[in-house]
């Protein structure tokens, strides 16, 4: 923590020498009168002069001042050096300033350490500091005392440390009370506390300081001092003799703060502060009772301290989550122990349509239902509820809430809160989104019946006008009798897929045993499928039930046949087959499986059939899917090797095992 000073009366200038030395404490004297007062005060390592701000009278009398080895001249390109009485230390407006500093720092510490001193070197600060014996003097023991003033001593020190008490949690009202009452008790002229600030020490308050030296002031783990203070943590008092390096080192230290006693300030075996104070303005000595009145004074006060920053930091918390709860987009409401509303955000408020001050302290039972009872299942039963969705009424407004409990360090509950959001306007949104897909549908749907229609009305309309001419031809008559019925046929099979689809299906499910509903599948259809593919029959090994309608989920399957041979061409087979899947809870799959590798893997999105490219023309999967979830299951695609599997899943009633 070496102090500087730097003669300069140049702004500029002394701004960038101390961007330069940020490491250093640098004091800017701008002339002559102001550095000695200021040597009376303060021990300067070194002097600075800047040649351009001063003439040769000014700089020999600073050189006189500090010593020519303790004086660094700088921009002195153009200044005579021999008309000075002594050539000091000088460097170059080109060459870097650190190295000078270090090397003459250097010097002094090694003079120091051998026992020397500059007999130049800031002379009225070393008288001002003292010997040995004036520190004796100063601080003389208890014993050697010609008077005592016990209770007034104590009565000052009470009275003040009431003072202190109603500072609350105000820091620097705390320490101006502090410096007040130990000013009190030992009409101290100097007094500087320096608190913890992350890994250095700075001066928090002052009195009988230079402010500007005291905001530069600062001491880092590695200072002697610190050390000192927290590997003992007694009174640490300073001493004129550098025995050994440390000695010297806390006694540059102590000059700087201008002190003859420093005081730790302990928290839970921790230094958190220093207190230093200065000579007695009375020239009278320290004595041993007001030494340990004001180390102990030093240790309430590091408490005192440490609760004013934990309260500030509290206080900060609860400023930022306040901040927080005020700028959320979602409904923050939560209670305590005693099942009172302690948190309603503003957002919950305006949603719940309600204002904070009636329910703010109130019983959660003033919530709207069903909130209230989903705190208190969540803080009572520990139920806790993830994208649950609610409807307030009478407004019809949609909730999405998420719900969580509140514990203490121990795990103790100690309340409940949940986090809702107004999803009515989403819900509106899907709506929409579904009615728009809904109109898709309904014209694609519409566009597949007219292609579908047209194709067999095409043909009779064909043959109806030929009729006339060819009617005598037999061949012709029994060709147009099957083209006419083959056609007749598609449109009647086509009208009741369509009035299939449309209807509301009734159910009629009872208990069915699964392969049986597969082989009525196997028996209907086979007469349907094109001569040249297989249907591959695969029934369950172990006996399987459903609850279901076997006529409905017969004719689905058959339909699901009938739409992949569509697609598929001779020598291929079509398997149908049943799997039991799961153990806890058990689920049948019926899967018709057919080599069109086309179709992409997947849930089929319901009333979203047709974007799938090998089924777009056909309302066969459709009244599946429907038949599938009017049985509480689902149709889904899987890919098996190059082919595709269309699976209904369904679940179990009894499944063997």
């Amino acid at each position: 923590m070496e102090l500087l000073a730097f003669l300069c009366k140049n702004p500029a200038t002394a701004d960038s020498v101390k961007g330069d030395l940020k490491n250093y404490t640098v004091r800017v004297v701008k002339d002559m009168t102001e550095l000695e007062e200021s040597l009376i005060n303060y021990t300067f390592d070194l002097c600075l002069i800047d040649t351009q701000s001063f003439e040769i009278p000014q700089i020999n009398t600073a050189i006189k001042l500090f010593g020519k080895d303790s004086v660094i001249l700088i921009n002195n390109a153009e200044m005579d050096l021999q008309r000075l009485d002594s050539l000091p230390f000088h460097v170059p407006p080109d060459q870097d300033l650190q190295p000078a500093l270090e090397l003459l720092l250097g010097r002094k510490y090694n003079r120091g350490r051998n026992g020397h001193h500059n007999g130049h070197y800031n002379e009225p600060a070393l008288r001002n500091a003292g010997s040995a014996e004036h520190f004796e003097r100063m601080t003389l023991p208890l014993n050697k005392r010609e008077f005592s003033r016990g209770d007034v001593l104590h009565r000052h020190v009470l009275i003040n440390f009431a003072k202190i008490l109603t500072a609350s949690f105000d820091l620097n009202k705390l320490l101006s009370h502090f410096m007040d009452s130990l000013t009190e008790i030992a009409k101290v002229n100097k007094i500087s506390i320096m608190l913890r600030d992350k890994n250095v020490f700075v001066v928090k308050a002052h009195k009988g300081l230079d402010p500007y030296i005291a905001q530069e002031l600062k001491l880092d783990f590695k200072s002697t001092l610190v050390y000192y203070l927290a590997q003992h943590g007694g009174i640490l008092q300073r001493t004129a003799a550098a025995e050994s390096m440390d000695k010297m080192k806390i006694f540059k230290e102590m000059g700087r703060l201008q002190c003859i006693l420093s005081f730790p300030m302990i928290y839970k075996g921790r230094l958190e502060g220093i207190v230093n104070i200065g000579e007695k303005i009375t020239g009278e000595p320290f004595y041993s009772d007001e030494l340990e009145v004001i180390y102990t004074l030093c240790n309430y006060q590091s408490a005192a301290i440490k609760d004013v920053d934990l309260y500030h930091q509290i206080q900060s918390q609860k400023d930022f989550i306040r901040n927080i709860l005020s700028n959320m987009n979602s409904g923050v409401v939560t209670i305590d122990k005693n099942e009172k509303v302690c948190i309603c955000n503003p957002k919950a408020a305006e949603v719940l349509a309600v204002s904070r001050e009636e329910i703010m302290g109130k019983d959660l039972r003033t919530l709207p239902s069903p909130l209230g009872d989903i705190l208190y299942e969540t803080m009572v039963d520990g139920v806790f509820y993830k994208r649950h969705e609610v409807l307030l009424r009478p407004r019809k407004v949609q909730l999405g809430i998420n719900s969580y409990r509140l514990d203490d360090e121990q795990g103790n509950v100690v309340g409940a809160g949940i986090i809702f959001t107004d999803i009515s306007d989403l819900k509106r949104f899907e709506e929409e989104k579904r009615e728009a897909e809904k109109l898709r549908m309904m014209h694609m749907i519409t566009g597949q019946i007219a292609h579908s229609i047209k194709n067999p009305l095409s043909s009779i309309m064909t043959f109806t006008q030929l009729i006339e001419e060819k009617f005598d031809d037999s061949e012709f008559r029994q060709f147009y009798k099957t083209t006419v019925l083959q056609s007749v046929d598609k449109l009647n099979k086509l009208i009741d897929k369509i009035l299939f689809l449309s209807d509301s299906l009734e159910f009629l499910p009872e208990l069915h045993d699964v392969n049986s509903i597969i082989e009525a599948t196997g028996t209907a259809v086979q007469q349907e499928i094109p001569a040249g593919m297989n249907l591959v029959i695969k029934r369950l090994e172990k006996p399987a039930s459903v609850n279901a309608d076997k006529s409905l989920l017969s004719k689905g399957l058959y339909y699901l046949i009938l739409a992949c041979a569509e697609r598929l061409k001779d020598g291929d087979s079509i398997i149908l087959e049943a799997n039991i899947i799961g153990n806890k809870i058990p689920h049948v799959e019926i899967a018709v499986t057919c080599p069109d590798a086309r179709v992409v893997e997947g849930p089929i999105e319901k009333e979203a059939v047709f974007k799938f490219d090998a089924l777009s023309g056909d309302l066969d999967v459709a009244l599946v899917q429907k038949i599938a979830e009017g049985h509480k299951g689902g149709l889904m695609v899987k890919q098996i090797n190059a082919g595709n599997s269309f699976v209904i899943t369904l679940p179990a009633v009894d499944a063997g095992r």
